[in-house]
């Protein structure tokens, strides 16, 4: 589609085709069809905004992408002792366990070293079973319903009501139970993949050679109150070292993505202003 414009006082014809404007001369005819050369001819150039913006968007989204693993793999996860004031505690409604003392100071040694408060919980089957799938599910609803920071381990160790008393009236040898264990989301400094699975395996080891639930746990928590020994960092110097080795690839990748930003930021305000002249000088003779 082409529209014509005629100036009355020089017969100047502007014809607008596409993109591209061609102007002829004063009482000259413009073909329709093609410009012969004889005309002037402006092309406007596409306006950078969009293409330039788009591509901002995807390397933001990019950046983030990159970036934010990184940064949970270096800081969150970092082996420094987490603040708070806890206190590690067992909740032994089953009563199953009969090693309370040594398991406490198991417990409050750990929590001391790393800061992470450790809560104990024994309950019967029949206490959850008609309201959850199984004791994970319980497990998992009881720290939501009683811890909202991140800095608690939850064990949670259950066993059917009639066994129970069975056991503790002798009647029983070994008393078979399960459990299930969560941890908060700002203990994996310490409770690494590694260290659960020495965790899981320590209990788990235990319950087969039939030891009671209370010996388990404590065993448990001895594994990884040497780990955490091996691990944690205390002192100054230790932490300014962690936070050069381990925050490295983290400050490339800022300085990477940085430097692709001030290049495409200074891209676009080059364009911009280049659109912005051509299109005052295209207004300018077309005037």
């Amino acid at each position: 589609m082409s529209n014509t414009y005629n100036n009355d006082q020089n017969k100047t014809k502007f014809h607008w085709r596409g993109p591209e404007r061609y102007y002829a001369v004063a009482g000259r005819q413009l073909d329709e069809k093609t410009n012969d050369g004889t005309d002037g001819y402006i092309k406007e150039q596409s306006k950078p905004l969009k293409i330039t913006l788009i591509t901002l968007a995807a390397l933001t989204i990019l950046a983030l992408v990159i970036i934010v693993p990184i940064w949970r793999g270096t800081f969150v996860n970092a082996p420094f002792k987490l603040s708070g004031n806890y206190t590690p505690a067992v909740y032994d409604n089953a009563g199953l366990i009969s090693n309370m003392e040594p398991l406490t100071e198991t417990l409050n040694e750990f929590y001391d070293l790393t800061g992470i408060c450790p809560v104990i919980y024994t309950v019967y089957d029949e206490d959850w079973e008609n309201d959850y799938y199984d004791v994970k599910t319980f497990t998992n609803q009881t720290y939501l319903d009683n811890f909202k920071d991140g800095k608690h381990f939850v064990v949670v160790f259950s066993v059917k009501k009639d066994e129970a008393e069975q056991f503790r009236q002798g009647n029983l040898d070994n008393l078979e139970y399960t459990w299930a264990s969560i941890k908060g989301k700002s203990t994996n400094g310490f409770f690494t993949s590694h260290m659960i699975y020495q965790f899981v395996n320590t209990v788990e080891t235990d319950r087969v050679k039939g030891q009671s639930c209370g010996v388990a746990i404590n065993d448990a928590f001895q594994v990884a109150v040497e780990d955490a020994q091996g691990r944690i960092i205390t002192s100054l110097g230790g932490k300014i070292k962690y936070c050069i080795v381990d925050f490295l690839p983290l400050v490339i990748v800022l300085v990477v993505f940085a430097v692709i930003f001030i290049i495409v930021i200074r891209k676009y305000r080059k364009e911009k202003n280049a659109w912005k002249e051509d299109k005052a000088r295209t207004d300018a003779r077309l005037a």
